[in-house]
């Protein structure tokens, strides 16, 4: 029953007016859709990102989190078989990717894909406002990148048997698939391969938290992907 109420809010949080009536918010704003600046941390990986970006083009640019700034950049290609910027970075929430959309030069940029992995940060808010902030990437994107296809990740299980969440966690996952259609974007849900068969330790995950994965979760996220790919490329 908890998991099905809060199923129903996050298909609510879809409307903008829904919204503002079912997640906490100050002026109307939610922490998750307010662009959130990070100048002081990653100060090195910044100048670096925003030299490749006035300097070199990308056929995929990936944006998120520790896990998406862990996933490197020759697995990507690999599995892609495009040339990528990684511009993911850890502890990133959607407020802060939200900032460097807005924040970094991209004119040089027309990537034929964009993929997220994005939200997990935003776990202590309410289900709709996780859903609003990565709809709200997903919009951004649109903006910068109009030609690009974007695919957006599902949240992965964490914690404990990696159950961590769990409800909320599979309410996100949940409104993502249904959105995609009319958001225009593809859903590449993984979460379901992770799960360890809910034991833990897992050897894809890192044993601290169950958050960060080891080399053998990247290999099989990037399998995964390359499969996505491979339906992408095939799709009408």
């Amino acid at each position: 029953m908890r998991f099905m109420l809060t199923l129903l809010i996050c298909f609510a949080a879809l409307s903008p007016r829904a919204e503002a009536q079912s997640c906490p918010a100050a002026s109307g704003l939610l922490p998750t859709t307010t662009p959130t600046p990070r100048t002081e941390a990653w100060v090195e990986q910044q100048t670096t990102l925003q030299h490749r970006l006035a300097s070199g083009s990308y056929q995929l640019i990936s944006f998120g989190d520790s896990i998406m700034a862990g996933w490197s950049e020759a697995r990507l290609g690999q599995a892609t078989g495009l040339t990528v910027l990684n511009a993911g970075f850890g502890q990133d929430g959607t407020e802060h990717t939200l900032w460097r959309l807005g924040t970094y030069d991209f004119h040089r940029q027309s990537p034929r894909y964009v993929l997220l992995l994005i939200g997990t940060n935003d776990i202590g808010y309410p289900s709709c406002a996780i859903v609003s902030g990565i709809l709200s990437v997903v919009a951004a994107v649109h903006t910068h990148f109009p030609s690009a296809r974007v695919i957006v990740s599902s949240l992965l299980p964490r914690g404990t048997d990696m159950m961590g969440a769990d409800d909320k966690i599979r309410a996100v996952n949940a409104a993502l698939a249904q959105a995609a259609a009319a958001r225009r974007f593809a859903f590449f849900d993984v979460h379901d391969a992770f799960t360890c068969g809910h034991k833990t330790p897992c050897p894809l995950f890192v044993p601290d938290l169950n958050l960060h994965l080891t080399s053998a979760g990247y290999d099989l996220l990037s399998s995964r992907l390359r499969d996505f790919m491979r339906t992408e490329a095939a799709a009408p």
